[in-house]
């Protein structure tokens, strides 16, 4: 029989078991304890009790049933699992009461201490119910027995715990329950669930609202701080609680390595490995082909153009659909294509020669890269056949590139992988615009933000900066090739880019993306060193010069041009020029008036103000290009002289009045443009302008095929003959009168004619210095001839300069020729009526 020995009223728990030497501060508690614990096995020393005891409870997580240090540590090793290691010692044990919902008390499962001395009455009163709840207790109860923990005195409680309600006990985030049982399956009598795991962890649901770190016996009757003992797995429930977006951090576009350009194991910078594992497992490879097309190449390209083919829409009577382009909307065969890539780097080339023809293979090009490139060539030869293709195809093929410009694998991919995608935006930009101009401004004018965008932000307008010396260490001639034509490559990609966003501001009307003052100018070779097709041949061309020697770029600076250009760097130094006439131009825009009420008021860009990048102006920047390299600029490529002149007559006209002269805005804005062009005439930037117009005609009797036509030869033409014909329509002194006239073909010395008509207000000794026929012209104005032919009625020299640059274009002309042939003719032969008092030549 177990014997109770009963202590003093002095200390704590004057209740003491003999058989187990667990005290308690009431007799109670003890009774309950015998008769759980010791009932029929009373005095049996080999079964042993399986409560812990109070220090037990208080310095680790819930522990097992076990006593013994073995055993105890295990459970506290295990999250703090409330696990019975064995079964009760007596199988006749009267099951343990399970608690009701309203008695679960929400707990997390980074802390299942707990805290005796504020539960003591809840103990008591969870043992009390064990002779009230007649329904069986599920297995975890069974395993688990009596949830029992050490009372203190009844004074160190000030008040019992709060309940909350069962919506607030529930744990959803447990990984041990499976709370898709719902709240329907809690029982009616006692709240108990009718199955629960069989793992449950008490510890997750029960006393959740209070702090439980451990506590020594000395603090266990101190008050504790609710935002004590935070662990780090509370922390992580918590972050998982946070909305997925706002997890994603978007980091800063990291810069382009060079290193990668220099290093990339394909010879070609535009190659990709894993389309050349696919292609060495070709049979029927097309040998023929110089660049490598095979069927493989087609069917990539079929695939692709599955996914830019826009979805076919049947009528009301179940019609089939219309075929898409030629070829029944399938690429052409694979010899016209073949055929395309030779027109492409035959005609096209010489304008964006990003690609190195010498190492390109197009059976590893991506298709991003490679459909453009045909394209193009189709576009050299049908132009109906392209323009149906480009039709169906172009805006899948924007977006295409924009959703791999938006993602954001764009902003940290290696250098290669992002040159393939600017590379296609960019022959897709000159694509779009090549094409009606309405038709895909709207993804024209957002591709070219996104590209010119990434780009800049991803430094490729920066200064290269790469490990050369590791290429110099190399003695074989074609690794060295292969490595400086990549490097090119890239190089010549971002003057591409340059001239892309000067181009596009302009035709767009919109500013540009890319500061000029910011940018380091690309240098790069010669087109005859970048064209060489073999190592071989390039080491010819190169000589016993250093390959890495010379910088790679300059920052650009309108004071100090570079001396020596090559074709290519010429056409650079114009684009970021260009730069400063669209600033001076957006300057200009937000201070002009609509209409100008005196001579003072002509709307010119030379008559706005100045840009803001720096000392001196677009101007002086023009005048001094053309003094530093104007040898290079008459003996060179047609295309850059074109565009030197088109910038002066930027900066000496307004393309708004010209076009609004032209019935671009309807009859009263053509008739107010066309008086406010009689005020232009008559000042010397228009009659400049009107010079620059005609030396684009004599430019282009001169331009070889090789030259090319680049998108701004064509606007250059066609803005010539409108500012040329406008010109000689509008201004009072242009009819011969007797007396000499001056030729507006001759040969114009523009070193010596300076920045006459150009500035505001010239300078007085430049005007009295001026010995040249054209400074004369310029300056005081006169009549005017066309290689000795004289025209005595405005209307007659107008109506025939419309004609002559519409016949020209349309010789000369590749892209947008019909529609700018379309405005001039109908402008020659609807928009003026002859004057009856005027008479012909």
């Amino acid at each position: 029989m177990l014997s109770i020995a009963v202590r003093k009223d002095t200390g704590e728990r004057p209740f003491k078991c003999k058989t187990c030497g667990r005290a308690y501060a009431r007799s109670d508690v003890l009774n309950r304890h015998i008769r759980h614990h010791h009932g029929k096995g009373e005095g049996n020393d080999s079964k042993e009790s399986t409560m812990p005891d109070a220090s037990g409870l208080l310095g680790r997580s819930s522990p097992s049933v076990n006593s013994s240090p073995g055993r105890t540590e295990g459970a506290a090793a295990g999250n703090g699992r409330l696990t019975s290691e064995e079964p009760s010692s007596s199988p006749h044990n009267t099951p343990p009461e399970c608690p009701t919902p309203e008695d679960l008390v929400a707990r997390d499962i980074s802390n299942n201490d707990w805290n005796v001395a504020d539960y003591a009455d809840y103990a008591d009163h969870m043992s009390g119910l064990s002779n009230h709840c007649p329904h069986e207790v599920p297995q975890p109860f069974e395993d688990s027995h009596t949830l029992e923990v050490q009372m203190v005195d009844d004074k160190c409680v000030s008040q019992p715990p709060t309940i909350l309600s069962p919506g607030a006990t529930i744990n959803h985030f447990d990984p041990n329950l499976d709370w898709s049982l719902g709240p329907t399956q809690i029982s009616a009598c006692g709240g108990a669930p009718n199955v629960l795991p069989t793992n449950i962890d008490f510890g997750t649901i029960l006393l959740d609202w209070y702090p439980l770190s451990p506590t020594t016996r000395r603090e266990q009757h101190a008050s504790i701080s609710p935002k004590d003992g935070i662990s780090n797995e509370q922390f992580e429930r918590v972050r998982r609680l946070w909305p997925t977006r706002r997890r994603a951090v978007t980091f800063s576009p990291s810069p382009l390595c060079w290193d990668d350009i220099l290093l990339y194991p394909e010879a070609n910078i535009f190659s990709s490995t894993s389309l050349k594992i696919l292609a060495s497992l070709e049979l029927t490879a097309m040998r023929e082909s110089s660049w490598g097309f095979t069927e493989f190449c087609r069917g990539r390209l079929v695939q692709l153009m599955a996914r830019y083919a826009p979805v076919p829409v049947n009528d009301i009577q179940g019609a089939s659909p219309p075929s898409l382009a030629p070829w029944n909307g399938e690429p052409p065969p694979t010899d016209i294509l073949d055929l395309c890539l030779d027109l492409y780097f035959g005609q096209f080339h010489v304008h964006l020669p990003f690609v190195h023809p010498g190492t390109f293979d197009a059976s590893i090009t991506p298709e991003i890269l490679l459909f453009p490139m045909c394209l193009i060539g189709m576009m050299i030869l049908n132009r109906r056949s392209a323009h149906q293709l480009i039709a169906d195809y172009l805006p899948g093929t924007i977006r295409h590139c924009r959703a791999e410009l938006g993602s954001q694998g764009a902003r940290h991919c290696p250098a290669p992988d992002i040159l393939t995608v600017l590379g296609s935006s960019c022959l897709v930009l000159f694509i779009a615009a090549s094409t009606a101009e309405v038709a895909f401004e709207e993804e024209r004018q957002e591709l070219y933000r996104e590209a010119l965008s990434l780009a800049n932000e991803r430094g490729l307008f920066s200064s290269p900066n790469y490990s050369f010396s590791l290429m110099q260490a190399v003695v074989d001639d074609d690794v060295i090739w292969k490595g400086w034509a990549r490097i090119q490559s890239a190089q010549i990609l971002t003057a591409c880019l340059v001239l892309a966003d000067a181009y596009s501001a302009n035709m767009l009307g919109i500013s540009a993306v890319l500061s000029p003052g910011q940018i380091h100018m690309p240098l790069v070779c010669s087109d005859a060193l970048f064209k060489a097709h073999s190592s071989n041949k390039w080491r010819s061309l190169m000589g016993d010069g250093d390959p890495w020697n010379p910088p790679l770029s300059v920052v650009f600076d309108k004071q100090n041009l570079p001396p020596r250009l090559t074709r290519r760097d010429l056409q650079t130094t114009l684009s970021l020029i260009w730069l400063h006439v669209l600033k001076t131009r957006d300057h200009l825009e937000c201070q002009k008036s609509s209409i100008p009420s005196s001579m003072d008021e002509v709307p010119t860009l030379s008559s706005g103000p100045r840009d803001s990048i720096g000392p001196p102006s677009a101007t002086s920047s023009l005048c001094l290009f053309y003094k530093v390299h104007g040898s290079e600029l008459n003996d060179g490529n047609t295309n850059s002289l074109i565009l030197w002149h088109y910038l002066c007559i930027s900066l000496t006209t307004s393309s708004t009045v010209i076009e609004d002269a032209a019935g671009r805005n309807g009859p009263e804005a053509a008739k107010a443009a066309v008086e406010s062009l009689r005020l232009w005439a008559g000042t010397p930037s228009g009659r400049r302008a009107c010079l620059h117009a005609a030396q684009i005609l004599v430019t282009i009797n001169r331009h070889c095929r090789s030259d090319g036509m680049m998108l701004h030869s064509e606007i250059a033409l066609f803005n010539a003959g409108l500012v040329m014909g406008f010109y000689l329509f509008t201004a009072a002194d242009c009819i011969p009168a007797g007396g000499s006239c001056y030729d507006l073909f001759d040969e114009v010395d523009w070193v010596e004619v300076g920045s006459l008509g150009l500035e505001p207000e010239p300078l007085e000794t430049n005007n009295c210095s001026l010995t040249s026929p054209a400074a004369v012209f310029i300056r005081d104005g006169g009549p005017v001839s066309f290689h000795g032919a004289q025209f005595y009625s405005a209307y007659g020299a107008s109506r025939r300069t419309f004609m002559n640059v519409a016949s020209q274009l349309e010789e000369v002309g590749k892209w947008n020729v019909q529609e700018y042939c379309s405005v001039l003719r109908i402008i020659s032969d609807t928009l003026f009526t002859s004057d009856s008092q005027s008479t012909g030549p």
